[in-house]
């Protein structure tokens, strides 16, 4: 269990509530804010068009009374419609509601072209709004049948302006259309071939953003790295499936799961400021750790870069885990501290050298002068040009697949007996040599007083018999 945050401890979120939890891809995001905003919109662009409906009535036009009523009726329908779509449990209702609401849409708009005699001033154009916007919305099968509707209300407009005595005088004095069947047959037809062209334009467009979002997901759900996506409200609006594995969260936990407790509390204040400074235009990059749902604590490189979502200034992070390459090191470092003591202890060292005889690392005695001997040859250990020339020897020999051990000296009396073997590849192929020595100096000066002794021995007259 992740802790509670305690005092102090905000969120990324200012204020407001976490929506409902949904996992939705880009289109379908779209499609939720197309949504939601009609419940604004709609209302309005109503509200407008009566408006636009009664200055044609000031300016002369022959206006309806009737046509007011259906503009009447259709705001009340569209005000009870708004609240009731929005409040859908889910994505999928919502959808589903949207499309009783467009179907409405099509019955009053045909109610109101009667009315105010659009069949012959604008024909199938407004229609063509309707079946756009169920074309976006709605999946394919409801878009269909919202277009075979569209079409239907728009030929029984025609058919009852056609059939029956015209009720209605045009606004703007055209001829009326009883008893002419043969511009009803042509004006459905047109509108058929209209809307069939507009359906397979829209239908090849949205196919070719769904696709492109699909290659899209294909990619940053595959990614080994952490991609999240944080809006301007700090509401996480895109994780792909490593974040959901690293942190052992579900979609709808990480959703709604206050993202203070993602983060430890002490790190929680620079992690905010980097998320503030990201969204206001900022690239940065950042060491930052984060706790696992089962309360580890991952320690990640990340990015963090400015985003637009949903017209809003939002936060792409893009993290990579590097806990266990940092433990890795860190063992690294201490094997490595504990292998130095040891050939301190031993008075030995060890050192590689690459392909061209320059010293590449340098362990135990005389690791102090490691940085004036890293990239250098390993003829400036040397302290003659002939020890110049042994060290290159003996090496070349090691690049060339040897085992070599020699002693030779350092100067003071010192002796030092170095082994140097090949270090190979994968493939077997010499990259280098290691390189251990120890100092020799007692071993030698006891081999010089033995030598010393047996001298003396053998130089000492021999006793009679």
């Amino acid at each position: 269990m992740v802790p509670a945050p305690g005092p102090g401890y905000t969120t990324l979120v200012p204020s407001g509530q976490h929506q409902t939890p949904q996992r939705l891809s880009l289109v379908e995001r779209a499609t939720a804010r197309w949504m939601a905003g009609a419940t604004r919109r709609h209302p309005a662009t109503l509200v407008f068009m009566t408006g636009a409906i009664f200055l044609g009535d000031l300016l002369g036009a022959t206006v309806d009374l009737r046509a007011y009523g259906v503009m009447g009726v259709w705001l009340g329908v569209a005000l009870v419609e708004g609240p009731w779509c929005a409040r859908a449990p889910d994505f999928a209702e919502r959808r589903r509601r949207y499309a009783v609401a467009l179907a409405v849409d099509a019955v009053m708009l045909g109610a109101a072209y009667y009315y105010i005699d659009a069949a012959r001033i604008l024909g199938i154009s407004a229609f063509l709004l309707v079946i756009v916007s169920a074309q976006v919305v709605l999946p394919t099968r409801l878009a269909q049948a919202m277009a075979v509707l569209v079409l239907a209300v728009y030929a029984a407009l025609l058919l009852v302006a056609v059939r029956t005595p015209d009720p209605v005088a045009s606004p703007v004095g055209l001829l009326p259309l009883t008893g002419r069947e043969a511009y009803l047959t042509a004006a459905v037809l047109g509108a058929a071939a209209v809307v069939f062209l507009v359906r397979r334009m829209q239908t090849h467009v949205m196919r070719t953003v769904v696709d492109a979002e699909a290659r899209h997901q294909a990619v940053v759900n595959s990614a080994a790295d952490m991609i999240l996506v944080v809006d301007e409200q700090g509401r996480v609006v895109e994780a792909n499936d490593a974040v959901l594995a690293y942190s052992g969260y579900s979609w709808e936990e990480l959703r709604t799961l206050p993202n203070a407790a993602l983060f430890p509390a002490d790190e929680w204040d620079e992690v905010l400021a980097a998320f503030r400074a990201a969204r206001a235009g900022a690239v940065l990059e950042r060491t930052i750790r984060v706790r696992t749902k089962d309360g580890r604590v991952l320690v990640t490189e990340a990015t963090l870069a400015p985003l637009t979502v949903d017209e809003g200034p939002a936060v792409v992070v893009v993290a990579r885990d590097v806990t266990e390459r940092n433990e890795a090191a860190e063992q690294l470092r201490e094997q490595d501290a504990r292998l130095g003591l040891v050939l301190e202890a031993l008075n030995s060292g060890f050192y590689t050298v690459d392909a061209d005889l320059c010293f590449t690392s340098v362990r135990g005695r005389g690791a102090e002068r490691a940085g004036a001997l890293i990239g250098k040859s390993v003829a400036v250990i040397a302290r003659s040009s002939e020890d110049a020339v042994t060290q290159r020897e003996q090496h070349q020999k090691a690049l060339a697949g040897n085992v070599v051990t020699w002693v030779w000296p350092v100067g003071g009396g010192q002796w030092i007996r170095s082994h140097v073997a090949p270090i190979r590849n994968a493939a077997g192929e010499v990259t280098g040599a290691a390189g251990f020595w120890r100092d020799e100096t007692v071993v030698m000066h006891a081999r010089e007083e033995d030598d010393r002794r047996w001298a003396r021995v053998r130089a000492a007259p021999e006793e009679p018999s």
